[in-house]
């Protein structure tokens, strides 16, 4: 990979390429920095055009700065492109406004990708960070490692200890909040994008404000787009510090907020956060045509969070259909489904110390068949349920048998 090292010195942006077709291999960017945040340009590279192809090329330690309050996007590389491949690259510790006097609002500290077409391909995002850091206003930092917007995949890539941080400074009037959403990965508005193969793993959210810090996804999150996850690994991310009482600490894996989840074959453990340690889902608007999640051969576990919550936390989502999902060890309810419109729980086992392992409040809950430990099912479990489904008389074994497990169906219960 390093068959030519090009460095900016600290002190300017080292590639700029604008219109046309651009192919790249072979190629370390190092030290870049642009002070301004120019919008065509990247602290290491910025490409503007019809397609760019780069291969084997290494960003690092490359940065955008300054003041002013404007977005920097893509501490790295910066691409606006409607054809961009991203083949076995490395992004590494590059950075959006870490400086203490920057100002302005941070999307991509590894790279920035806009695209109607776009493939990211075994690359690995390390150790970035997208600082957004304002003065009596609000600040965002979105996408540690990586910030997308358009139609495309990502393919055996690795996101790790990557940050979003979102710094608001100065008492403004009124107090001003702060919001740090994505700290591997974060998918912009009307996007439609393919996690497959992937590792996210020790990716954090941080921030402070005057008003209140709000983290969003840890691992992975997504405004406004239908996301996909197949075979990958959500492992270890933390939307920290999610004891303060107004703080919104959501999503230690995955955030969706008004979009679709689609997750089969993944796993997702040892995730932290207040609400929804795996998986934090919320409708605020129809203004995306699908809104809600499916999963299926899945497993949560060993994730941290509010006991009053749910590993995964849903709040006025369309649609909810688990299909043989395990969810064990974690420190919280197995599910918290509010207020949504329809909840499928089908061939899922339940496990967690407390005796609560699911609170639901919705309309249509067609749960074809739960399993859970013995004696653990009651009640206290189901909480403003209208109308309320049948609890089990008496739990029928789990097919195929589990040691610590009981099933039942809605056949099987009481009228």
């Amino acid at each position: 990979m390093d068959a030519l090292t090009l460095s900016g010195n600290d002190q300017f942006v080292v590639l700029r390429a604008l219109g046309g077709n651009t192919w790249i291999s072979g190629l370390t960017i190092t030290n870049g920095r642009n002070p301004f945040g120019s919008v065509q340009a990247g602290g290491g590279m910025g490409f503007t055009g019809d397609t760019l192809v780069i291969s084997a090329v290494r960003f690092s330690g490359c940065t955008q700065s300054g003041l002013g309050g404007f977005i920097r996007q893509g501490g790295g590389l910066l691409v606006s492109g409607d054809h961009v491949r991203v083949i076995a690259c490395e992004f590494l510790e590059n950075t959006l406004l870490v400086g203490a006097t920057d100002d302005g609002v941070a999307h991509g500290g590894g790279a920035a990708i806009s695209s109607s077409d776009f493939e990211v391909v075994g690359s690995l995002f390390s150790g970035n960070e997208a600082r957004g850091r304002r003065s009596q206003t609000g600040s965002n930092g979105f996408g540690g490692g990586l910030y997308v917007e358009g139609i495309g995949s990502i393919r055996s890539s690795t996101f790790t200890s990557n940050i979003a941080n979102a710094v608001t400074y100065m008492t403004g009037n009124p107090p001003q909040n702060s919001i740090a959403r994505g700290g591997g990965v974060f998918i912009a508005g009307q996007s439609n994008v393919v996690l497959e193969d992937c590792l996210i793993d020790d990716n954090i959210l941080l921030g402070t404000a005057t008003g209140q810090p709000r983290w969003h996804g840890a691992g992975i999150a997504a405004l406004f787009a239908d996301v996909t996850l197949v075979d990958c690994q959500v492992t270890n991310n933390r939307a920290t510090l999610f004891g303060g009482g107004l703080t919104e600490s959501w999503g230690g894996a995955v955030y969706i907020n008004d979009g679709f989840l689609n997750a089969r074959g993944c796993t997702f453990q040892g995730n932290e956060a207040r609400d929804g340690s795996a998986v934090f889902h919320i409708q605020t608007s129809n203004f995306q045509p699908r809104q809600g999640m499916e999963m299926q051969r899945c497993r949560i576990l060993d994730g941290d969070g509010n006991v009053e919550s749910g590993a995964i936390h849903t709040t006025t989502a369309e649609v909810i259909d688990l299909q043989d999902v395990e969810i064990s060890g974690n420190d919280q309810r197995g599910i918290y489904y509010r207020f949504g419109d329809t909840l499928r729980v089908d061939r899922c086992l339940f496990e967690r110390e407390s005796s609560k392992h699911w609170e639901i409040r919705g309309t249509e809950i067609p749960m074809e068949r739960l399993c859970c430990p013995p004696g653990s099912c009651n009640a206290k479990d189901q909480r403003g349920i209208k109308p309320s489904p049948p609890l089990p008389s008496s739990p029928l074994p789990c097919s195929p048998p589990h040691p610590r497990w009981h099933a039942w169906s809605s056949a099987d219960c009481p009228a």
